[in-house]
């Protein structure tokens, strides 16, 4: 029984550290794409996925990119895996949200 929790907690803390890393590697993957777009000014803030998608080859992802006072959170779509596989592609897919931010000056 020992064997069996160990073996479980040591499942859990690699797929624990998979999951971290596949958001990683969506927001990079992302990133890359605004660069090589010519949109190097925009900053990658987060991505939210399903908790299998770093077992799938395809999945979606909610990415919140921000550039000065707007911020935008957009859906993409993964193809391929983006950690184990060169040929990974990430496409945009929609808008679903767009804030913009306006500072106020006192006066």
């Amino acid at each position: 029984m020992k064997k069996l929790v160990s073996l479980l907690i040591v499942v859990a803390m690699v797929y624990g550290g998979l999951f971290f890393y596949y958001g990683e590697a969506v927001k990079d993957a992302v990133k890359e794409g605004l660069r090589s777009s010519g949109f190097s000014a925009v900053e990658v803030v987060s991505a939210d996925y399903d908790w299998l998608a770093p077992l799938r080859t395809r999945s979606t992802a909610s990415v919140v990119v921000r550039y000065r006072a707007a911020e935008a959170v957009v859906d993409v779509s993964v193809n391929g895996h983006p950690i184990f596989s060169s040929e990974s592609e990430i496409e945009l897919s929609g808008l679903q949200m767009l804030n913009f931010r306006f500072p106020l000056s006192g006066g």
